[in-house]
């Protein structure tokens, strides 16, 4: 059999069968795989051994076995199959094309932190991808609030310094902190609330609006007294309340009798000067004062009771009636012709010349004049000259020198009223009284003779 099988003849030979046929030699195995029993031991390629194998490339590659199988070498390796291309950076042929890695593209990088971030690219070298990057140069420190890592250190702005700050006005005023929060400046400063609204007049803002005591009302004031009030209001000035009424300059004195306070001391009409006066007439003559009450001056004067009936002839006005001695005969002048009655010879009966340049009319009796005056004498108020002096027909307008005054100093022929002077003299005050008819005949009379002793 096998190899050893070979051809005879079956021979029948004296009665016996004998075969001619004679097996060939084995081989000493069967290690050629040809589908022969080389050895002749019944199996074929039996002693053929299987031979491990390695088939396709890269990540295709695979192994198999080589083995004899019906009489010939059959291979069991077979490849995987491949990727589409290589891009992978893995140290492979993932496309089996005998090239690693030959589709892996180059990639964008960026290298350091912060401000020194840069870019640039890696490429796979090697099954590894390679960066080609160089950081920037970092700032020396992170002061700068800005969100950015200045000095590269991996952390952003933590060298930016801590502020102090304050917020709100008036009372509302508040301290805080300004810190730097993912790169922004954050106060922490919080307002205070208001107190209220600005009524009060200290200085505050307390309503907190920027401005200051701004809802203090102002007031109407009044100052000073008398001529002095003055009027102004009160307001509210850098805290503190100002009056802006100012009192009016006063008098120097308070000299004058209307009810004002002339001179700004609470008190009227204090400085008005008494004036002496007399009141009454002839023997009811007396003295008072002048005063101012109320913005009036009165008179504090009353006349004193007369003193009897007027039949003295003392040139005293004794009744107080303001005739004097009206009751009183003149008597006789044995001087003169007739007992001293008018000359009938005369014209007139003896009296006076009734001419108009004798001051007279219509033989009537005209009342003194200031223009009647006594010879080389001053002003018709200038009651001066002594009886002596008078010149005839005129009415006795003179001044007594010596000291101390009263009724019947200004003569027997007038109803007058002495008064002091102040050169401690006596004034006549003819103007006071009309002339009593019969004073006023006498000294008619009496002019009548002078002139008659002069002719």
């Amino acid at each position: 059999m096998g190899a050893c099988a070979a051809a005879g003849l079956t021979l029948c030979r004296a009665g016996v069968l004998s075969d001619t046929c004679q097996p060939g030699l084995p081989a000493a195995a069967d290690l050629t795989c040809d589908g022969v029993d080389d050895d002749c031991d019944g199996r074929t390629d039996e002693d053929v051994r299987p031979v491990a194998t390695v088939c396709g490339a890269g990540a295709c590659q695979r192994v198999g076995q080589r083995r004899c199988t019906n009489g010939a070498l059959v291979d069991s390796c077979a490849p995987a199959p491949g990727a589409a291309d290589d891009r992978t950076c893995n140290g492979q042929d993932d496309d089996c094309d005998g090239r690693t890695d030959e589709d892996a593209a180059p990639r964008d990088v960026q290298c350091g932190t912060g401000a020194c971030r840069r870019a640039g690219v890696e490429r796979c070298v090697q099954a590894r991808y390679v960066a080609e990057c160089r950081p920037g140069q970092p700032a020396p420190a992170d002061a700068t609030c800005d969100g950015r890592d200045d000095d590269c250190d991996g952390r952003a702005d933590e060298d930016s310094a801590e502020l102090p700050s304050q917020c709100g006005v008036g009372v509302c005023r508040a301290a805080g902190a300004r810190r730097c929060v993912a790169g922004a400046q954050i106060d922490s400063c919080q307002p205070g609330p208001p107190q209220g609204d600005d009524l009060t007049c200290d200085g505050r803002d307390d309503d907190c609006d920027g401005r200051t005591d701004e809802s203090v009302p102002e007031q109407a004031t009044r100052c000073g007294t008398g001529a002095c009030r003055a009027v102004g209001v009160r307001r509210c000035e850098a805290g503190q309340l100002v009056n802006t009424c100012t009192p009016g300059p006063g008098a120097a004195q308070d000299a004058t009798c209307d009810t004002r306070d002339d001179d700004c001391d609470g008190r009227a009409d204090e400085d008005t000067p008494q004036r002496p006066i007399t009141c009454g007439r002839g023997a009811c003559l007396v003295e008072g004062v002048r005063r101012c009450v109320a913005g009036r001056e009165l008179d504090d004067c009353a006349p004193s009771a007369p003193i009897g009936p007027d039949d003295t002839c003392d040139g005293v006005d004794d009744d107080c009636d303001g005739v004097v001695d009206e009751a009183c005969a003149p008597a006789p002048d044995a001087a003169l012709p007739d007992g001293g009655l008018p000359d009938a010879d005369l014209p007139d009966g003896g009296l006076p010349d009734a001419s108009p340049d004798r001051g007279l009319s219509d033989g009537m009796i005209e009342p003194p004049t200031p223009d009647m005056q006594p010879e080389d004498a001053g002003p018709a108020d200038d009651l001066s000259m002594p009886v002596d002096a008078w010149t005839d027909g005129e009415i006795p307008t003179g001044r007594f020198d010596d000291a101390g005054c009263g009724a019947g100093q200004c003569g027997d022929a007038f109803e007058v009223h002495a008064r002091p002077r102040p050169d401690d003299g006596c004034a006549c005050d003819a103007t006071r009284g009309a002339p009593a008819p019969v004073g006023l005949l006498l000294m008619l009379l009496l002019g009548w003779r002078r002139r008659r002793e002069r002719r």
